[in-house]
C-alpha cells in the first residue's frame, strides 16, 4: 500500500504562487466582492446553515508557514497528522483499489439527507488548531444508494470557495456533488501542510455523510488552486481519478508522485500572472506520470491529446494566446466536464 505521508523540510517559507492573479475573471460576468472575490456564476453567497465536523488530523507534508496570516505546524498538529494517517490508510485499503485509485461506494451510501439538496451547504472541519471551511453542492434529486462523483474545485488568489468562473455544477447538470474549498487569506500554497490536511479532510468527510463514488473524484481549480490541483495530481494521486488546471503551476515537482491521473490542462501563452512555462512543466511532469509519448492528436479548438497514456489515464493539453490569466468561465467548465465524466 502507498504511503501518503509526506514530510517536507521545516522551517521553510512558503513560496506562495509565482504569479498572482488579483482576482478571478470570469468571462460569463461573475461580480466580484470586496477583496476581489468573484461570486459564483448563480451569484450564490448565502449558505444553509454550519456543520461541523473534527477532522483531527490528517496526514500531510509538516512545513510551516510562517509569514503574517499562514498557519505554522504545531507539534499537536504533526501528532495528530501521524495518529491519523492509518485513517487515510483504510481508505485507500487494496481490497477496493482499482488502478491505484480506490473505488466502490463511501460509508455515507444509505445515510438520509435532510438539508441542503440543490444548494450549497457551509462546512467546518477542524484541523490541528485552525478551523477550516468548505461548502458543499449536493446534487438535485439526490439518492442516497447512488454513487456519485466529486468535483473539488479550488479558486484562484483572493477568492473563495463559491467563487466565480469555476461553475461546473452547472454543466454537470447538477448530477455531481461540488467541494467548493476555502483557502487561508484567498489562496493556496504548494507548502502549507495543512491546505493538504484540508484535501484529506474533505474527502473523508464528504465520504461518510453523503453516497459518493470513491474511483470518482476530481480536482479542479484556477491560478493559485490550478497549482493545489495539479500538485494534488502528484501527491494524492492515489486518490484522485482526475484534474483540471487553468493556469496553474508545477506545484508536483521534485515530489514523488502516487498516479497516474488523468489530466486536463489550459493555459495561455500570454499570462503573464502566471507564466506558461509553469504549466507546461505540469504537463510535462503528468506526461512521465502517465507514461505518455511526446505524439499528439487533435482533441478539440486549440487542444491535444497525448498518446501512449496508460490506459484510463489521458493528457489533454490546451493553450491558448491573447487571452492572459483568463479562468474561462465561458469555456473551461463545460470542457472539463465532458473530459471527467468520459473517464471510465
Amino acid at each position: 500500500m502507498k504511503q501518503a505521508l509526506w514530510v517536507w523540510l521545516t522551517l521553510a517559507l512558503a513560496s506562495g504562487c509565482g504569479g498572482d492573479d488579483e482576482h478571478d475573471r470570469d468571462d460569463g460576468g461573475a461580480r466580484t466582492d470586496e477583496g476581489g472575490a468573484s461570486r459564483d456564476d448563480a451569484g450564490r453567497r448565502a449558505d444553509a446553515g454550519s456543520t461541523v465536523v473534527d477532522a483531527g488530523g490528517f496526514d500531510a507534508a509538516a512545513t510551516p508557514r510562517n509569514d503574517a496570516g499562514s498557519t505554522d505546524m504545531s507539534r499537536r498538529d504533526a501528532s495528530a497528522a501521524r495518529d491519523a494517517s492509518s485513517t487515510r490508510d483504510a481508505q485507500m485499503s487494496p481490497s477496493t483499489r482499482d488502478g491505484g485509485v480506490a473505488s466502490g461506494p463511501s460509508s455515507g451510501c444509505g445515510k438520509s439527507v435532510s438539508a441542503g439538496i440543490g444548494s450549497f451547504s457551509k462546512k467546518t472541519v477542524r484541523i490541528g488548531d485552525r478551523d477550516r471551511t468548505y461548502h458543499v453542492f449536493v446534487p438535485e434529486d439526490y439518492q442516497a444508494t447512488r454513487r456519485y462523483p466529486v468535483v473539488f474545485r479550488f479558486h484562484g488568489n483572493t477568492g473563495d470557495g463559491l467563487a466565480g468562473g469555476l461553475g461546473i455544477e452547472d454543466a454537470t447538470k447538477k448530477d455531481t456533488f461540488i467541494v467548493g474549498a476555502d483557502g487561508l487569506n484567498r489562496t493556496w500554497s504548494p507548502n502549507n501542510s495543512n491546505d493538504l490536511m484540508l484535501f484529506d479532510a474533505m474527502v473523508a468527510a464528504v465520504g461518510e455523510e453523503y453516497c459518493v463514488d470513491l474511483g470518482k473524484l476530481f480536482a479542479y481549480g484556477f491560478s493559485a488552486g490550478a497549482g493545489f490541483s495539479e500538485m494534488l495530481s502528484c501527491v494524492r494521486g492515489d486518490t484522485l481519478r482526475g484534474v483540471a488546471a487553468v493556469e496553474g503551476y508545477d506545484w508536483g515537482r521534485g515530489r514523488t508522485c502516487e498516479g497516474p491521473v488523468a489530466a486536463w490542462l489550459l493555459h495561455d501563452a500570454t499570462d503573464q500572472s502566471a507564466p506558461i512555462a509553469g504549466g507546461r512543466a505540469a504537463r510535462d511532469r503528468l506526461l512521465q506520470q502517465n507514461g505518455c509519448s511526446m505524439e499528439t492528436e487533435p482533441a478539440g479548438q486549440d487542444c491535444v491529446r497525448y498518446k501512449g497514456c496508460s490506459e484510463g489515464h489521458p493528457v489533454v493539453w490546451c493553450e491558448t494566446s491573447g487571452r492572459g490569466h483568463d479562468i474561462r468561465g465561458d469555456y473551461a467548465p463545460q470542457e472539463v466536464w465532458k473530459f471527467f465524466s468520459a473517464l471510465p
